[in-house]
């Protein structure tokens, strides 16, 4: 259970919860683990999961028309991944690949869009925490693009 577990309560997103509010998300979590260079998702895939990270590392990029890829993120431990299905997106965006082992919590995005319009309270701390560490994430796709501009033409 998800409130036993001191590790995962210290995780961004479910810091400060009450134990009450723990028991009732834990049901829709589980932990999955994946071996370094594991593809997560790929873009264009159902979006069916959210994944908070316990360990590891895991790159997010998107291919480009030329057949290569541009890094866009890097979500280390208690950052989160797979956006699209927590807003009810049909695809994903974007490639998720393990840079390293990996250990995540994963939720389905359905189920927590469930508990966000029934459980209004902890729906809304939830929204809260993961919109901070949205803002909070280091923005890797301006920094592509600001190295792409000050590189010197050929």
């Amino acid at each position: 259970m998800l409130s036993e577990e001191l590790s995962v309560a210290a995780l961004p997103l479910f810091e400060g919860l009450s134990v009450e509010d723990m028991e009732m998300i834990a049901p829709l979590f589980r932990r999955v683990t994946f071996p370094s260079g594991a593809r997560v998702f790929s873009k264009g895939e159902e979006a069916s999961d959210l994944y908070v990270l316990e360990s590891g590392e895991v790159g997010i990029c998107v291919p480009l028309h030329d057949g290569g890829y541009m890094d866009v993120a890097t979500v280390q431990r208690g950052g989160i991944w797979g956006w699209s299905a927590a807003l009810g997106r049909a695809e994903y965006t974007a490639n998720a690949t393990c840079r390293s082992e990996t250990t995540a919590l994963a939720v389905r995005g359905s189920d927590l869009r469930q508990l966000i319009q029934t459980q209004t309270h902890l729906g809304r701390r939830l929204v809260e925490r993961m919109a901070q560490l949205a803002a909070n994430r280091p923005n890797g796709l301006r920094e592509q693009v600001m190295q792409l501009f000050e590189q010197p033409d050929t």
